[in-house]
């Protein structure tokens, strides 16, 4: 929520987000302002960063090396503006070929103030907002510039220790209302339902990612029990209970896709026995 009350109390051009337990070049801001300018880029997103421990002191700098978030892991090392087609843009989202952290991104002040982008109170927050991002940038560039340190510490929120209840039940609370976000403001936009549910797949497959181990040690009726009672908890849950129902029928075709390949595949072995006299 300080972030939020950072958006409006601010007054640049540009907004960036820094994590209270990281740190930025000294020349982060002019590198990536610079670029703004140059190309007016309503976002310029970082692909690259350095990964840091608790030990990180920024006189050591030489030493580390660029990572990359995004699921081929490279190194970018070119400017290129992100297609402007929005499908492709909510599918590279959920195949990780787009980072959904705020925090390496420079983003212009008045996109936000005007289509009234905000962070959401739940975990992984960083998701809807840059979902959001997606559907109303104009021009999203995609820069090599490795300005910004990430650093993991153990007592951090993220590393907080948590029973295995309060675990799934903060991540299907997110699950839920950030889906509900999401359809708000895809709705204000008059979006086509396709591209929310492509924004709402993007979105489940980051937060099943940590649900997953829990989820496969809890006996279904737990786990039933435990969406039932967040479920009750969130204002209006029809949109998430539409989207899990529709994911179950697309797994369901699927598997029913794969029974038929098989019995396909069984049937043209049987075939080619007799034909072979085998």
């Amino acid at each position: 929520m300080p972030r939020n009350i950072g958006m409006g109390l601010s007054r640049g051009e540009y907004l960036m987000f820094v994590d209270s337990d990281d740190a930025i070049t000294k020349t982060a801001l002019e590198e990536l302002y610079t670029l703004a300018k140059k190309f007016d880029a309503d976002v310029v997103a970082c692909d690259n960063y350095y990964f840091v421990d608790e030990n990180f002191k920024t006189n050591s700098v030489a030493n580390i090396k660029p990572v990359s978030h995004v699921n081929d892991k490279k190194i970018r090392t070119t400017q290129t503006f992100l297609v402007e087609d929005l499908e492709s843009r909510l599918m590279y989202f959920g195949e990780v070929r787009i980072m959904w952290n705020a925090w390496n991104k420079l983003i212009r002040r008045d996109l936000l103030m005007e289509y009234e982008i905000t962070m959401l109170d739940v975990v992984a927050e960083d998701v809807m907002f840059t979902c959001c991002l997606l559907c109303v940038a104009k021009k999203y560039l995609c820069v090599p510039n490795t300005v910004y340190f990430y650093r993991e510490l153990p007592q951090s929120i993220v590393h907080k220790p948590m029973t295995m209840a309060a675990n799934l039940q903060r991540w299907i609370r997110s699950s839920a209302e950030g889906i509900n976000f999401i359809d708000k403001f895809m709705e204000n936009l008059h979006l086509d339902i396709k591209l929310k549910y492509i924004a709402f797949e993007a979105m489940l497959r980051e937060f099943m990612r940590t649900v997953l181990p829990s989820y496969n040690l809890l006996p279904p009726p737990v786990f039933d029990e435990f969406v039932r009672a967040e479920l009750e908890k969130i204002d209006n849950p029809r949109v998430f209970t539409a989207f899990l129902f529709s994911r179950m029928n697309v797994f369901n075709l699927r598997i029913l896709r794969q029974q038929q390949q098989i019995q396909q595949l069984q049937s043209e072995l049987r075939k080619l026995k007799l034909d072979t006299g085998a």
